[in-house]
């Protein structure tokens, strides 16, 4: 009896030992799978905070066409034509200007804003085509039609006469214009920017001038030395060469503070008459651009605007580099569309 109770006793401290070494592995055998699970959720969380990075794109992988609204030869075309030459060497691309003029830059812009948004189709728009003629004509078009990629340049309204005119100054010329109601100006086109400044004068001084719209700045030109045109309102840089050779005089220039194009003009302001306005030209693409397409687009066209090629080119024409990027270039289109806004409502009331 004894021997069998030993045998039992025996028997259950074998059991309660292989109980505890059984509970005893269970336990790492749960830490053991339990490690993987705080590695991979480290490894997770790692993975959340790393950025996400852009999609490449193939871009460019054929030519691109920029569009300028107005004709062959006009500060638009050329600004354009050095644009493109230096976008296209860093791109390796080529880009072709396509003259699209008529309608104050309209048919251009119409033409350009109804292009597939690939980053194949930029236009080089202006003051007069996207702050302007929308707010004055019916077009398909508007700001908001376009993706800005940046400006290139800036320049004041320069008003220009005869020689012979009986006025050197923009007082001389207000007391002629209230003698002579109704003294036509020239400007490169209907519904153009210089036309906009000339109405901000009319409200300023209170004189009524009629308006004859022309085919562009070489015409009015033309039409001043010609002896056909008493007053011309143009780009600084359209004046440039003719005051030089002392073909007309100018009485005013339209930028805020001594202007580096025309530096031997007096201001407006300075002349007592608080009216500023300037014609920008920007480079832009149909509205719904990828953005990694615009991307290169943009660091394309900002190390053009700081190349050597795009700064000497633009010195030999006269024209000032003003460089924007692209938000810069954007909120000054929608300051000046307003301000333009702003005169052709107190036309129209």
């Amino acid at each position: 009896m004894k021997k069998y109770l030993a045998l039992v006793l025996a028997l259950v401290m074998v059991l309660s030992l292989a109980a505890c070494g059984g509970s005893g592995n269970k336990e790492n055998a749960s830490t053991a799978t339990e490690a993987p699970k705080q590695d991979e959720a480290e490894k997770s969380d790692a993975e959340e905070e790393k950025p996400a990075e852009e999609p490449k794109v193939d871009f460019p992988t054929k030519a691109i066409t920029l569009i300028s609204p107005y004709t062959a030869g006009g500060s638009n075309d050329m600004t354009s034509r050095i644009i493109a030459d230096a976008m296209g060497d860093i791109l390796d691309c080529t880009i072709t200007v396509l003259n699209v003029p008529g309608a104050g830059g309209s048919v251009g812009a119409v033409q350009a804003a109804a292009e597939k948004p690939d980053g194949y189709t930029l236009f080089m728009s202006a003051a007069g085509c996207i702050s302007v003629v929308p707010y004055t004509s019916t077009v398909s078009y508007d700001i908001d039609s376009f993706d800005v990629i940046g400006q290139a340049t800036d320049l004041a309204f320069v008003l220009v006469v005869p020689n012979d005119f009986p006025a050197d100054n923009i007082d001389e010329f207000v007391e002629y214009a209230k003698e002579n109601p109704g003294l036509n100006y020239g400007t490169p086109g209907a519904n153009s920017s210089q036309e906009i400044f000339m109405h901000q004068l009319e409200q300023y001084a209170d004189i009524e001038l009629t308006h004859v719209p022309y085919g562009g700045a070489a015409d009015v030109n033309a039409a001043i030395m010609g002896g056909h045109l008493e007053v011309g309102c143009l780009l600084s840089t359209d004046t440039v060469a003719n005051l030089a050779d002392g073909q007309y005089k100018a009485l005013g220039v339209s930028s805020a503070e001594q202007d580096e194009v025309v530096p031997d003009v007096a201001t407006f302001v300075s002349q007592g008459y608080d009216i500023t306005s300037t014609c920008f030209t920007t480079l832009v693409a149909p509205a719904g651009v990828d953005p990694a397409v615009l991307t290169i687009l943009r660091d394309a066209y900002t190390e053009a605007m700081a190349s050597d090629y795009v700064n000497e080119s633009f010195e030999k024409m006269g024209f000032p580099n003003c460089y924007m990027s692209a938000e810069e270039s954007e909120a000054h289109m929608r300051e000046v569309t307003e301000s333009f806004k702003n005169v052709i409502a107190a036309l129209n009331s």
